[in-house]
């Protein structure tokens, strides 16, 4: 259950985290394989299915349109899940 604190705090960030979301799809359309999350209070970019070749030039795509554009946002690593 949501407090209403974290309603009122974190709901200043979700027009911005739905920009971002589309920014980042558009960004990535070119990479085959890139999946863009919209998870609510922030956004996941996953490369499961991307080729091992493009999987830097993507990082790099989604670092450059986060830190530049959003630098209220934090941009954090997440991990390759095998499936």
């Amino acid at each position: 259950k949501t407090t209403s604190l974290c309603s009122n705090q974190c709901s200043e960030f979700l027009p911005m985290i739905d920009e971002v979301y589309k920014a980042l799809l558009e960004k990535t359309k070119s990479v085959p394989g890139a999946k863009v999350e919209n998870n609510r209070f922030c956004v996941s970019v996953h490369f499961r299915c991307v080729d091992e070749m493009s999987w830097t030039t993507l990082a790099e795509q989604v670092r450059t349109k986060a830190q530049k554009e959003y630098p209220k946002l934090r941009l954090t690593p997440g991990r390759k899940v095998r499936h």
